[in-house]
């Protein structure tokens, strides 16, 4: 996180973009940890009693602020069962591909589904 708050996109792209995919790697490998987890003990429990026999794991919604929401969106990128994605005040860390030559981000172009 130090890496991500030193760095200034802005000037050095080239240097924020290792720090960027970096960060997001852990934050939507924290994401997956949980919904594989999740949906691992509603399969093993049955039960309505249990909270997870609540959980309908066909209607994912991950949701997340500021770099959180980054992760969400990423996360939204990554898994097919996820349906929802609720990012609030996040800019698309994600969503970045590379830097062009006159050292602006390049973006994902393709439509959320």
């Amino acid at each position: 996180m130090k890496e991500i708050a030193a760095d200034s996109p802005q000037d050095n792209p080239e240097q924020s973009l290792p720090h960027f995919e970096k960060w997001m790697n852990i934050r939507t490998r924290d994401i997956n940890f949980v919904l594989d987890t999740v949906i691992e003990k509603v399969a093993e429990e049955s039960s309505r009693l249990s909270v997870y026999g609540l959980i309908n794991i066909s209607r994912i919604c991950v949701m997340g602020h500021s770099l959180g929401g980054s992760a969400a969106l990423g996360a939204g990128w990554q898994r097919d069962d996820i349906k929802a994605v609720i990012s609030l005040e996040a800019p698309f860390l994600c969503d970045i591909q590379g830097v062009d030559d006159n050292g602006n981000f390049i973006f994902e172009q393709s439509e959320y589904a």
